[in-house]
C-alpha cells in the first residue's frame, strides 16, 4: 500500500506553474474524495488509555507532530523489537490512533 496525504496533493498541484482550470478540477476532487477512514478516529491519550490496544498506532505528540509507534507493556516505543529499548513519553503524546490490520481475503 502507498499513501500521498492529501495536503502534499494539494501542494503539489498548487505548486504548478502551470496552475489553470484542471488543476482546480483536481483540488475539488481531492476535496470529494479523500475522506478519513470511519474507523480510524484519533482518540485523546487519557481515552487510549481507559482502553488501550497493544500493536502499532499513530501518535501526536507537542500537539502537532506525528509519528508511529509501538504500544505494549503501557508503554509507546520507537520500535517492537525492543520493549527495553527506547520509548515516547506519555506526558508528551496528546492523541492516538490504533492502526487497523485488515483481515487477510478468504
Amino acid at each position: 500500500m502507498r499513501y500521498v496525504s492529501e495536503k502534499r496533493l494539494k501542494e503539489l498541484i498548487i505548486r504548478n506553474p502551470e496552475f489553470d482550470t484542471f488543476n482546480q478540477t483536481l483540488l475539488n476532487l481531492i476535496d470529494l474524495e479523500c475522506k478519513e477512514l470511519p474507523d480510524q478516529k484519533w482518540q485523546t491519550i487519557d481515552e487510549f488509555t481507559a482502553n488501550p490496544v497493544d500493536g502499532w498506532c499513530h501518535i501526536c505528540y507537542w500537539h502537532s507532530d506525528t509519528d508511529v509507534a509501538y504500544h505494549a507493556q503501557g508503554k509507546f516505543m520507537w520500535c517492537d523489537a525492543s520493549p527495553d529499548g527506547d520509548d515516547y513519553s506519555d506526558v508528551d503524546i496528546t492523541h492516538v490512533m490504533p492502526i487497523k490490520t485488515p483481515e487477510a481475503p478468504k
